[in-house]
């Protein structure tokens, strides 16, 4: 690869237009509001459009953008996501990874995110608004940053979501690209990948060029946190501080004087994160009994804490606040 070449821009010898999915290039247009009829006859005038087929050959955008079977063209394209029980990576207790193209890999990461965040409500009105521990936006648009500027020549790495007690950290592949220099980071924008940058845009995903830094600082500033960090060597990494003043271990026994033991305050944060997850589940992630989850299950009910709404099968899990 000639210095003047982008790895986006090189052509995939082994994607055949063959293999491009119909369906991932509708899921595009329709983010991007675009009233266009894509089908078999005119996907290569299409694709040659928006930069990701040239010469009669398919690039390696338009395979993180489209391929049918992009994991297996480009095996490192990946995300994985993991949720650690304290401030290391000692203990996992849920993992996800995400293998498909990048516009499914940034809504499944940022549903992940999501899942692991504590929320609480607020009455506006007549209206009730949820409101996570960390504004969505930051979290989004670093998760963006991460996929539009990682290296995606650097083999054998992929982009991680980490999620600790404490921090949620994205790290992405890639150190910044020639031209920018660390003292100039979220002033000036050196784009890595011309042409994902312009695809996200294009879906509305980027709000224009070089504004992601400042964007992230903003909405941390904004919800009264502290401001984003970021760590630069071979790989970029944004971290966003959690807001302690959510944690159901604070906030839980206080509200009904209840003293609740630390496998307690455990299944009721997995519970607020996962309204849905059984028993067994809580028991395996927890490491005790299947017994012992019941019997703690019971205490909380009784407490006042938890409920069950609908069939044991079918239901889901209540936290009475």
């Amino acid at each position: 690869m000639r210095l003047d070449e982008l790895f986006e821009d090189l052509p995939n010898k082994d994607c055949k237009l063959s293999e491009i999915s119909i369906r991932k290039v509708q899921a595009f247009l329709v983010e991007s509001g675009t009233k266009f009829k894509v089908n078999r006859k005119n996907l290569d005038a299409f694709l040659t459009s928006i930069g990701v087929y040239k010469n009669g050959s398919v690039n390696n955008a338009g395979v993180l953008m489209f391929a049918g079977n992009g994991n297996k063209l480009m095996p490192h394209s990946e995300i994985i996501c993991g949720a650690f029980k304290g401030t290391t990576k000692t203990f996992i207790y849920d993992r996800k990874d995400i293998r498909d193209d990048l516009l499914s890999q940034l809504n499944e990461a940022m549903a992940f995110i999501q899942r692991q965040l504590n929320i609480r409500s607020e009455i506006r009105g007549l209206d009730r608004f949820d409101i996570y521990e960390l504004p969505i936006d930051a979290l989004r648009e670093a998760l963006v940053n991460a996929i539009i500027h990682r290296d995606y020549s650097f083999r054998g790495a992929s982009i991680s979501v980490e999620v600790y007690d404490d921090r949620v950290e994205i790290v992405s592949p890639g150190t910044l690209p020639a031209g920018l220099e660390e003292k100039n980071l979220g002033k000036i924008s050196v784009r890595r990948n011309l042409i994902l940058g312009d695809l996200f845009h294009r879906m509305g995903k980027v709000e224009r060029i070089g504004s992601g830094i400042g964007r992230m600082k903003e909405f941390m500033a904004e919800a009264r946190l502290e401001p984003p960090k970021f760590e630069i060597t071979n790989f970029f990494r944004a971290v966003f501080y959690r807001n302690t003043d959510y944690s159901l271990k604070k906030s839980s026994g206080e509200k009904v004087g209840e003293k609740l033991s630390g496998n307690q305050r455990k299944i009721l944060e997995l519970i607020t994160n996962d309204p849905v997850i059984s028993a067994r589940q809580l028991a395996d992630i927890i490491g005790i009994s299947h017994r012992k989850t019941e019997e703690n299950i019971a205490k909380l009910k009784t407490k006042g804490f938890l409920r069950r709404v609908g069939s044991a099968k079918g239901g889901r899990w209540e936290i009475v606040k």
